[in-house]
């Protein structure tokens, strides 16, 4: 019976091919623009939420209610203080090396400026998920005059990735290269080429020029926890104006509004809403201008309906045939979307510095399925 079906479905989107190939790609290009758009709010979303225990960890913001800015560092001289407060399991930082190194080395003769250096504490691979391609990236943060490099940035220097055991001079430090880890993911707020260890850059107890993390435990009080760390601050010696700590989520960091010291910049969550509207809005359009040229389109037909009810087709029969061949339109439909949204992918990725990718046996290819039955139903 769903055989016959199928058949009478193809014979008449055959038999009427005009409207056929407009209702088809118009549904397809409005389905291919929402799931684009749906694909870039899921790259936006998905900042730091690989990170290792990220729903548990939250990065310290100060913020100054006299001049009404914030910021995201911390001097790591606090970190034992951070440690001894209740509900925190662990504490992770960066700490800004620009002005406190010679950027500048000097490599066979050539000098180069190091991109995004920083000093990292040593529980970092606790905090970033971090891969490390040579070399032991422990030992380089936890020893002195020894650095880790990413791949491009071994790749700028040396011209190749092989580089452990290389040495780059600088006017104030010979620098080991201990490690080579992978390129960070386009999808962090964390944004560094190099690494140094942070124990050497641990001195004063408040210097706002690290960028301190918390992993705190299930049952931790964050209200809590941001009071003591306040109050401790705001009693040190020369502390002028009163400040507040507000402790973030590491996976709102990215849509959260941008600090003046972010290591990168940052998106917007209002974008991320705007996106969300503008793809349901798209769909929306799409999927009526569908309905309103099959309903056109059915008018066309009265004098076959005629004809097969004079032959015994009942109701029941007419409507599973119209519906199969309404579903058949919108899954052709889905498949041309599909093939028009790898076609433009990498223009997207290009466009928006992303890493957009598509997985059909994921959310994606379920998404883009109920789409295409809702519709055709």
């Amino acid at each position: 019976m769903l055989h016959n079906y199928l058949i009478a479905a193809l014979r008449n989107l055959l038999k009427y091919r005009q409207f056929t190939l407009i209702n088809i790609g118009g549904l397809a290009i409005g389905m291919a623009a929402a799931l684009l758009i749906s694909l870039h709010v899921e790259f936006e979303r998905s900042y730091d939420r690989f990170q290792p225990h990220a729903q548990h960890t939250l990065r310290v913001v100060i913020h100054s209610p006299h001049w009404d800015v914030s910021t995201a560092q911390l001097s790591p001289a606090m970190y034992p203080f951070l440690k001894t407060l209740s509900g925190v399991d662990d504490v992770f930082g960066l700490v800004s090396v620009d002005s406190k190194i010679d950027p500048q080395v000097n490599v066979d003769g050539h000098y180069f400026n190091l991109k995004h250096p920083l000093a990292a504490t040593g529980n970092l691979r606790n905090f970033v998920d971090i891969a490390v391609l040579q070399g032991d990236l422990d030992q380089a943060l936890n020893q002195p005059d020894t650095i880790a490099l990413s791949a491009s940035e071994a790749l700028r220097l040396f011209g190749k990735d092989e580089v452990v055991g290389r040495i780059l001079k600088s006017q104030t430090h010979d620098w080991k290269v201990d490690a080579v880890f992978a390129d960070l993911p386009k999808n962090t707020h964390f944004a560094f080429n190099s690494l140094v260890a942070a124990k050497p850059f641990s001195t004063a107890l408040y210097r706002r020029d690290a960028y301190t993390y918390l992993r705190l435990t299930k049952d931790a009080d964050k209200t809590a926890i941001a009071s003591q760390i306040a109050d401790f601050i705001n009693r040190l010696p020369g502390q002028k104006e009163p400040v507040e700590i507000r402790l973030q989520a590491l996976g709102d960091v990215y849509l959260a509004p941008n600090l003046p010291n972010d290591m990168r910049l940052g998106g917007s969550q209002t974008s991320v809403h705007i996106y969300i509207a503008l793809s349901l809005l798209l769909m929306l359009i799409a999927a009526s201008n569908f309905i309103n040229m099959s309903i056109a389109q059915a008018g066309l037909r009265a004098r076959e309906v005629g004809v097969r009810k004079t032959l015994g087709a009942n109701i029941l029969r007419l409507r599973i045939q119209f519906l199969i061949e309404s579903v058949l339109l919108t899954l052709l439909a889905a498949l041309l979307a599909s093939v028009l949204v790898e076609l433009a992918l990498p223009v997207l990725n290009e466009l928006v510095d992303g890493n957009l990718t598509t997985h059909y046996w994921s959310q994606y290819g379920a998404t883009l399925l109920c789409m295409a039955l809702g519709v055709g139903v």
